[in-house]
């Protein structure tokens, strides 16, 4: 995270601390096992790397959870280009996941975000921001409008 600061400080540039939870992940692992889950949870992975650029970093940090570092983000169009990104990230669950033949899943997510330097310009403070808002935004996942959000409410 330093080096992300460092650039986006020489490059006068932005970027997005987000932070995904899979969501009701533990019905696969459940109902498939465990090892069915972490082949869930690779193919989620597969799929956003495909849907983002090869820059952008995609870590697994435990669990179903996973971060996601966007890099690269213009001050005058931040959201626009943030939307954009969200929607790349949400093709890795719009599509089902087959686990065994014949036999497929579909889950859902919730991504919080934070953004540099907005939110903060401290590496830990920007993931507490991000989980806080990917915390609240799952909260409400029953009655929703957006499966993300752009910082604590």
């Amino acid at each position: 995270m330093p080096y992300i600061i460092a650039r986006a400080k020489r490059n006068k540039m932005m970027f997005s601390v987000c932070m995904i939870d899979l969501d009701d992940f533990k019905i696969v692992n459940d109902t498939f096992g465990h090892g069915m889950g972490d082949k869930l949870l690779i193919d989620f992975a597969n799929r956003i790397k495909l849907n983002l650029r090869s820059t952008d970093l995609v870590a697994r940090i435990g669990g179903d959870e996973f971060v996601i570092v966007i890099e690269d983000i213009r001050e005058d169009d931040y959201l626009e280009q943030l939307k954009g990104a969200f929607n790349r990230i949400h093709l890795a669950v719009d599509e089902e996941y087959e686990l065994i033949p014949g036999k497929t899943v579909r889950i859902g997510m919730s991504l919080g975000a934070s953004i540099y330097p907005i939110d903060s310009a401290e590496p830990d403070e920007l993931i507490r921001k991000a989980d806080a808002a990917m915390y609240q935004i799952k909260q409400q996942k029953n009655n929703r409008v957006n499966w993300w959000q752009i910082g604590v409410k």
